[in-house]
């Protein structure tokens, strides 16, 4: 059996690609970040810098070391708007929705409900669980017997994930006003899970949170409903952190759960009572022992050999409840939650608030699970990390540790002036730093800095920079005292992106055929090579051969091959692929402005994109008639290139041969 590891859950199934994904944790390092979005894109760093999409959108506790969409290309670490926001006193929720978009097929969402962190600490430290799922649009309108469970459980992640971007600042992967690669993403993410939320009908989900109620709350209900009227003789009870403090007597939170599953007549009398700790840092189970005993209840470690082999060394992080009929070979009617909630009263006797952290936990229900795994089967053991036969128990004469108290918390990472700066390119090679499309006016002590340290220049609403766009500027505000450096956005959407390399005339269909996977630029070795899947398009090769590059070698010719070849290829793209479509298209005849075929071509006087223009050269939903949206933003993007181009007053192109 391999390792299982939670950054798995991120890699898209064969012939798709990841498009974007909504995640929040209590925190989150550089390295898991970049190694999930390599998996969710199967892009490296480098390209994935060089094209400048958002692929990921993450909200943590704002206690945390700010990182950077410079350290990590494609993610974006959102900043809570204010410091004083009171909605949880940790954000502690670990959920993530995910967006894929096939090659040859349709999309598919996946949600995963975690115990643990997005972080480097949990792929090789800890002890955690995972739980996550698939909807495939295919599967919509068959009626699959957990379809509409699997929907209903999308619609709460996602009602979810929008309830904690109402407090954090989206406007970096929003990019309102401007159509882009990142906001498109976005947008189709949240389209599909609408189109779940349609299909769940009345089915209630399995996922639940404590904005309203404790966790505790939650789960009673639940239990009222599906639980039934059946005894049974254990109850398990995990987690990674316990209430800190002296004890002495039973923690009041594990005292409160088995008395609530007590008094719903779930429990035999005998029933055995297991407590699982991570045996270095259990805080008042550790000094409760005498007492836990003399409830009849014991304190054990973990299972960790069936995953991560004898001896390993792994701390229990993970946080759930476990309950069922044990017999010899199997527990039948069991029942597990598992979520993000430590067994805590901020963590599981609270609502979110003041008082309380935000948690996300999911009940689930097996009627028979085997002990033993086998294959194709879901066990006990590959479920939750159970002692079986008395192993691992802990006693008071040998106590486990408390474990050191948390360490300092770093300071807020919250909203500043502005979440990021727009590019404006100046004729003199220079540049204008700018505020995003629609943003509050900003305080006039705001001050961008420039490479050196030093202030810019600021003219109206803007800051003048002398040089080539930054990736990202240096804001000073509030008098000085306050500082952050936030990502720069280019004229084309693209997210502190590297310089893409100029392409020549002849090589500009090339790279939108096989759209929508991308043709990375030559020089990065396997990097380079078209995403997987691009092959079975029937596209031709990223770059013509010699002999038919010197045959077109004519500017008119080359050219007309380039639009004639774009624009058999967009006829062909779907209508809800369009305006992506668009994006692409309008990026890569950015990049052919100032080429050295464009130039020997424009001495003829003569405007090409007009040949891209006429109704025959679109899918019929994008051609003019009646100022349809699919037209507008195709029209509109073609007008930006042929700014960008010097189109201005060229007579029409239509018709040469």
């Amino acid at each position: 059996m391999s390792t299982p590891s939670l950054l798995r859950l991120f890699e898209p199934p064969e012939d798709y690609e990841g498009l974007f994904g909504w995640a929040c944790g209590f925190s989150a390092d550089a390295g898991f970040l970049d190694a999930a979005a390599e998996r969710f894109t199967r892009k490296p760093a480098s390209v994935r810098a060089r094209q400048g999409q958002l692929v990921l959108g993450l909200m943590l506790d704002p206690f945390h070391e700010h990182i950077s969409v410079l350290d990590v290309p494609g993610v974006a670490d959102l900043p809570l708007r204010t410091p004083l926001d009171k909605a949880f006193r940790l954000m502690h929720a670990k959920v993530a929705l995910l967006g894929f978009r096939g090659q040859s097929t349709g999309w598919r969402l996946r949600v995963i409900v975690s115990t643990g962190n997005w972080t480097k600490q949990t792929l090789e430290d800890s002890l955690d669980l995972a739980w996550c799922f698939d909807v495939d649009e295919s599967e919509l309108g068959l009626g699959e017997e957990t379809l509409a469970l699997r929907c209903a459980d999308v619609a709460k992640v996602s009602d979810i994930l929008a309830w904690l971007g109402e407090h954090y600042d989206r406007s970096l992967v929003e990019l309102a006003g401007r159509n882009s690669d990142t906001s498109l993403a976005v947008r189709q993410l949240a389209a599909w899970a609408v189109l779940c939320a349609r299909q769940a009908g009345t089915a209630k989900p399995r996922i639940f949170d404590n904005r309203h109620q404790s966790l505790l709350k939650g789960l009673v209900g639940y239990l009222r409903k599906h639980a039934g009227s059946t005894r049974r003789n254990l109850l398990a009870l995990g987690s990674g952190f316990f209430e800190g403090g002296a004890g002495g007597g039973v923690p009041p939170v594990l005292q409160g759960i088995v008395r609530k599953v007590t008094d719903l007549g779930l429990l035999t009398r005998s029933a055995s009572v297991d407590i699982y700790v991570n045996e270095q840092a259990c805080q008042s189970v550790a000094t409760s022992m005498v007492a836990i005993e003399e409830a009849g209840w014991c304190v054990r470690t973990p299972a960790r050999h069936q995953m991560f082999g004898a001896g390993s060394p792994r701390s229990l992080h993970a946080k759930f409840i476990f309950s069922a009929n044990s017999r010899t070979e199997a527990c039948t009617s069991a029942w597990l939650y598992l979520g993000s909630g430590n067994l805590t009263e901020a963590g599981f006797l609270n609502s979110a608030g003041r008082n309380g952290n935000f948690e996300v936990g999911v009940f689930l229900e097996f009627p028979r699970l085997p002990w033993s795994a086998l294959p194709g089967m879901l066990a006990v053991e590959s479920l939750v990390p159970l002692q079986r036969n008395g192993e691992g128990q802990l006693y008071s004469e040998a106590p486990p540790a408390t474990g050191e108290p948390m360490p300092p918390r770093p300071p807020a990472f919250v909203a500043g002036p502005l979440a990021f700066l727009q590019w404006c390119p100046c004729a003199d090679g220079t540049g204008m730093l700018v505020p995003p499309n629609g943003s509050a006016p900003t305080p006039t002590d705001t001050i961008v800095l420039d490479a050196g340290g030093e202030p810019c220049v600021r003219e109206g609403e803007g800051w003048l920079w002398r040089g080539t766009m930054p990736r990202q500027a240096a804001l000073r505000w509030d008098g000085g005292h306050r500082r952050a450096s936030v990502p720069v956005v280019d004229e084309l959407g693209r997210v502190a992106a590297g310089e893409a390399p100029p392409l020549d005339l002849a090589d500009m269909a090339a790279h939108l055929m096989a759209f929508p996977a991308r043709v990375d630029d030559e020089g990065d070795g396997d990097e380079g090579e078209p995403f997987q899947g691009a092959a079975d398009t029937g596209a031709p090769p990223p770059r013509q051969p010699d002999a038919q590059r010197q045959a077109a070698s004519s500017p008119v010719r080359t050219m007309m091959r380039q639009l004639e070849e774009i624009a058999q290829r967009q006829t062909m793209v779907s209508e809800s692929d369009w305006p992506f479509w668009c994006v692409r298209l309008e990026e890569v005849l950015f990049r052919a402005a100032g080429s050295k075929g464009l130039t020997e071509f424009l001495r003829l006087g003569l405007d090409p994109l007009e040949v891209l223009r006429i109704d025959a050269s679109r899918p019929d939903y994008a051609c003019g008639q009646g100022g349809l949206e699919s037209a507008e933003l195709y029209e509109a993007a073609l007008a930006r290139v042929a700014a960008a181009w010097g189109l201005g007053g060229l007579e029409s192109f239509r018709g040469m041969s």
